[in-house]
């Protein structure tokens, strides 16, 4: 599914960049692996790459919905948002560790640092600024971690679909974990100020 996101871009620096990310053998081994989060969702092996199509899923039919909006620049912001928890987030003895790069870091700082690292010398500018936007905005608010409001329709479109992937599966988690203790309810979650019945 998502190879046929990525073939679907037509912008040739944001496709290069990927594809470019995704040759490279050694960091795809550590991509495929890497949890989307510490605990409340996707924090399993392989849970960024599933947490990445969770949100291509949301994102693509508001593109269609919400004109001018640049789809291109939606799927590589869907894509890249979480690219820094590659480095931020390891596994060790058997379980989820921040890196000490990313503790001191984070996983945007290290995934503007990334996508530097993977980008042509020719990538334009605007481009460039616009991708970098959805990368620091993508928390939706300040209080959460992003460093700026989201400023435009696609960096907006990937923090909501982002939010909804996120709590959906914080959701779906506490239910199966309410379900295997055959409670009514599953214990209450401080991020999602609520118990799931």
């Amino acid at each position: 599914y998502l190879n046929e996101q990525i073939e679907s871009i037509s912008d040739r620096h944001l496709k290069k960049l990927i594809k470019n990310m995704f040759n490279d053998e050694k960091f795809m081994a550590i991509f495929k692996r890497t949890p989307a989060a510490m605990k409340l969702h996707h924090a399993y092996v392989g849970g960024l790459l599933e947490h990445i199509c969770e949100m291509m899923k949301f994102a693509l039919p508001m593109c269609e919905v919400y004109q001018p909006c640049n789809c291109d620049l939606v799927k590589a912001g869907i894509i890249l948002h979480d690219i820094g928890k590659t480095e931020e987030i390891v596994w060790k003895n058997m379980s989820i560790e921040y890196s000490d790069r990313g503790k001191l870091l984070g996983h945007v700082q290290i995934g503007l640092q990334i996508i530097d690292k993977y980008r042509q010398n020719d990538f334009d500018g605007e481009c460039l600024q616009l991708l970098q936007h959805i990368i620091i905005a993508h928390h939706g608010r300040v209080e959460y971690g992003a460093v700026v409001i989201p400023a435009t329709i696609e960096a907006k479109i990937v923090s909501l679909a982002d939010d909804s992937s996120a709590k959906l599966r914080g959701y779906m988690s506490l239910y199966e974990d309410g379900v295997g203790n055959g409670a009514s309810f599953s214990e209450y979650s401080r991020t999602l100020e609520t118990m799931v019945y």
